[in-house]
């Protein structure tokens, strides 16, 4: 068997590519000649002796042998730069690399704290953090762009390890002189006699009001989407409609914004709320040890 040789600029190179879906992209995104990148991924080729990507009209596209060697490649990358980022650490402390991809609902409510105290007590970590929706975080892990997932359930996570972080309680919002605004607790059948101002689409919050509004019957049609849950206080404190949002969000709110938060008396309005890996014994050392300071705030904090 032929022994290979990959370099780290051809793998990065090849990684690049995978992602772009063009060798002008990818060229561009990497600072190297397109006719140097193109000569990388044909000496690669060569070397396995099978095609790595299509040239068509659209661009390129990879291979079935492109798809299985990227993880592979992928994990070769992070490992190394782990490794980097070890070696150049504070010698009396902790370094480290971590990817984190969230959802929205973590993003805006528990992580800011939790990751400041995190990286209080650990500064020669660094965190790269995106946001997205359950099924994009999963995907992410799972293809390991990501070490680290927090999303809620019910997105494909086949193959992933998952581990509780916090309850996620829903509440319903209003504007202050609403007539609903002096319930004790509200149905959301209550709520859709209203017009709505809905979350992201194709959000798990989205999806989860959807479901319970067939499960009533009802049909809705949202006066607006609303991406950002500050954004959304401010329609409802502008009289646009109401919404459902997550209760603990409303102690960061501004207070001058007049709407009232009202409990929303559903079985789905507490979701959990957990953090997944691929695989906890290949997790990098930064990696793994946010984890376990996320499941210890878990437990010492108020959810």
């Amino acid at each position: 068997m032929q022994r290979l040789r990959f370099d780290l600029v051809t793998l990065r190179l090849f990684v690049a590519v995978y992602e772009e879906r063009s060798l002008s992209k990818a060229a561009e995104r990497e600072f190297i000649a397109p006719s140097a990148l193109s000569k990388r991924i044909t000496d690669m080729e060569q070397m396995l002796n099978r095609e790595l990507f299509i040239r068509n009209h659209r661009g390129i596209e990879p291979t079935p042998l492109a798809e299985q060697m990227m993880p592979y490649v992928r994990n070769v990358m992070r490992d190394l730069a782990q490794m980097s980022e070890m070696a150049h650490g504070d010698e009396h402390g902790i370094s480290g690399y971590v990817r984190i991809i969230t959802t929205m609902a973590a993003t805006c409510q528990y992580l800011p704290r939790e990751l400041a105290l995190f990286l209080q007590r650990y500064p020669g970590i660094r965190v790269d953090l995106q946001e997205d929706v359950s099924q994009i975080v999963a995907d992410a892990v799972h293809e390991g762009t990501a070490d680290l997932g927090i999303m809620f359930a019910g997105a494909n996570t086949a193959g992933l390890q998952m581990f509780p972080y916090h309850m996620d309680v829903l509440t319903a919002l209003v504007p202050n002189d609403h007539p609903l605004a002096s319930c004790a607790a509200l149905k959301l059948g209550q709520l859709l006699d209203y017009e709505i101002v809905g979350p992201r689409k194709g959000s798990t919050l989205e999806s989860l009001i959807l479901q319970a509004a067939r499960e009533l019957g009802r049909d809705i049609k949202p006066r607006m989407r609303i991406s950002a849950f500050d954004t959304l206080c401010q329609m409802v404190h502008e009289d646009l409609g109401v919404a459902v949002v997550p209760r603990h969000y409303l102690n960061q709110i501004n207070r001058a914004i007049a709407v009232t938060p009202v409990p929303l008396d559903e079985t789905w309005a507490a979701r959990q709320l957990y953090v997944c890996v691929k695989d906890l014994e290949r997790l990098p050392v930064a990696a793994r040890m946010l984890l376990t300071f996320l499941q210890e705030q878990r437990f010492a904090g108020v959810e």
